[in-house]
């Protein structure tokens, strides 16, 4: 391998790495993502379900309260007994229930006066319930209440105030928050923290965070009520009553590490193979492009050749025509008068000399002959042959002339705007005597502006097909042409450049002409030539496109 190939691969190794390293980056970022998102939908579907699940618990709890109201707040021996054991009944259904007391309260609720009528377990101390009591006592008659209290950690207080004739009453419910939150809990449970008012309750699967881990939380607030058993909201739970729940997921959690390897695999087999082919693939093009440009070039040669040959040939054809144009007549002239001559001396007298002015005027009528036919054959040799009109489609011959003078157009700063009929415009003209004088045309607007001074210069290219016509409409935005140019532009040997010879334009117009064409030249914002050529129906064999800037 030599040192320019080396040279040449060394980026092309760098960009391939760096499109294995990014497609990694990618991979991990795009797989862990996913699985952070489906984690965190399946912790939120959770933290969905164990908070509903508490808070229809909650509900059920404070329905109890409300039930053991209705038996608790009725005097006679046979509603305690049923009071007694509707709240036996429950507390065995439901373990999380660990106290319930009712007391008995004077008609002004002083709780320094309440008398404990039934406790539950019966062997129950309610020294540390009755502190409780003043918070009852406040709460208005006929609602329930939860709140906590830093005496009963682990647990929440249920509590009814109720009245009925003389006296009033309070029920008071301990429940037991991990029994109650415990039937909801499974292996690999998140983080949940409960806490009423100012007072945590429950912590449970506190968990430290690993490094390089990540918390999922959820926050839920918990103020629950009963509705269908008291439709005025008259249940409610201590305010800022908070449910937390998290979860943390470790950053290999986020992974599959055989997808890893199976993907960084399979990645670096794909960058391998696509660097391999790219690097053939940039031979190849290196390579055809060489060619392409090789054989642009001796097209464009070529084309050039062709082009200066027919100009010159041209051009000493509108030479040799002048010049036949200029002897004519005196050589018309020499031939009559030597005719006149002759004729005088056949029909007047006889003098000396009048066979020799015979001979003379002979000899002087078959030279002129001569020189006329051999002015003749000149001129017929220069303009006798020429090209055969074939059917020639004008956007190829317009974009062939393009590419020749494109290098010309760039050095002179000039824009070109290609803007051609789709399908190209057709006409019965030789191809060779079309591109001359679109190059002729083309080559007058880059000399015009050349000496201008416009800042943006621009030529415009147009075809368009009309009912009849194929047409060429080739402006710039020069300074355009004096009303005396456009009188004597087609005249041959007219010309308005130092170093023109005033051929090209009537050469062009009689090239146009000899197939029934018309140029033509006028002024719109700079100058502007048009060539007509009588429209030829026949499908195109290209098609190029239409509108092109060079």
């Amino acid at each position: 391998m030599n040192g320019k190939l080396r040279k040449a691969l060394k980026p092309s190794l760098i960009i391939a790495a760096s499109i294995w390293f990014l497609a990694q980056v990618m991979y991990v970022s795009i797989s862990g993502f996913m699985t952070f998102q489906d984690k965190s939908h399946a912790f939120s579907a959770k933290a969905n379900e164990i908070a509903d699940c508490l808070d229809r618990r909650i509900t059920q709890n404070f329905a109890f309260v409300r039930s053991f109201e209705i038996f608790a707040t009725l005097s006679d021996l046979e509603a305690m007994k049923i009071f007694g054991s509707l709240v036996q009944h429950t507390m065995k259904q439901y373990p999380r229930i660990r106290t319930v007391n009712l007391y008995e309260l004077p008609k002004d609720d002083n709780p320094l006066y309440a008398r404990r009528m039934a406790n539950f377990p019966a062997d129950q101390n309610d020294a540390a319930i009755q502190t409780i009591l003043p918070k009852v006592v406040n709460q208005p008659h006929g609602t329930l209440r939860a709140f906590a209290d830093i005496n009963f950690p682990g647990q929440y207080i249920t509590t009814a105030h109720a009245e009925n004739a003389n006296f009033h009453y309070a029920i008071v419910m301990l429940v037991d928050a991990e029994e109650m939150i415990k039937p909801l809990l499974q292996d690999g449970s998140p983080k949940m923290e409960w806490d009423i008012g100012d007072t945590p309750i429950i912590r449970l699967n506190d968990r430290q965070n690993a490094p390089f881990s990540f918390e999922l939380q959820s926050n839920r607030t918990i103020v629950s009520s009963a509705p269908n058993i008291m439709p005025d909201d008259s249940t409610r739970f201590s305010e800022k009553t908070v449910f937390h729940l998290s979860e943390t997921v470790k950053l290999y959690e986020l992974f599959t590490l055989i997808d890893l390897i199976v993907y960084c695999g399979l990645s670096t087999i794909a960058v391998v193979a696509s660097y391999y082919a790219l690097h053939q693939h940039q031979l190849s093009r290196r390579l055809q492009r060489s060619e392409d440009n090789a054989l642009k070039r001796a097209a464009r040669l070529e084309k050039e050749t062709r082009l200066e040959h027919a100009a010159r040939v041209n051009a000493v054809g509108e030479l040799a025509a002048g010049i036949i144009h200029e002897l004519a007549q005196p050589l018309s002239s020499l031939l009559n008068q030597s005719q006149a001559s002759l004729k005088t001396l056949e029909e007047g007298e006889a003098i000396p000399q009048t066979d020799f002015l015979r001979r003379t005027m002979t000899a002087n009528i078959r030279e002129a002959k001569r020189a006329s036919l051999i002015l003749g054959r000149i001129r017929d040799y220069i303009v006798y042959k020429s090209a055969s009109p074939e059917a020639t489609e004008l956007n190829s011959s317009i974009l062939d002339i393009v590419e020749i003078l494109n290098p010309e157009i760039k050095r002179q700063g000039v824009s070109l705007m290609l803007d051609l009929a789709e399908p190209s415009p057709t006409a019965s003209i030789n191809k060779i005597e079309l591109e001359q004088v679109i190059h002729n045309l083309v080559r007058n607007a880059i000399d015009a502006l050349s000496a201008s001074h416009q800042t943006v210069k621009r030529i415009t290219i147009e075809t368009l097909i009309d009912q009849n016509n194929s047409i060429i409409r080739i402006s710039d935005n020069g300074s355009g042409l004096s009303e005396e140019t456009l009188e004597q532009l087609f005249q041959p040997f007219f010309t308005t450049k130092d170093s023109g010879m005033g051929l090209g334009l009537s050469l062009s117009q009689r090239i146009v002409e000899r197939v029934n064409g018309v140029l033509s030249a006028s002024n719109k914002n700079g100058a502007v030539f048009t060539v007509t050529l009588p429209k030829l129906d026949i499908a195109p064999m290209l098609t190029f496109p239409t509108t092109k800037a060079a």
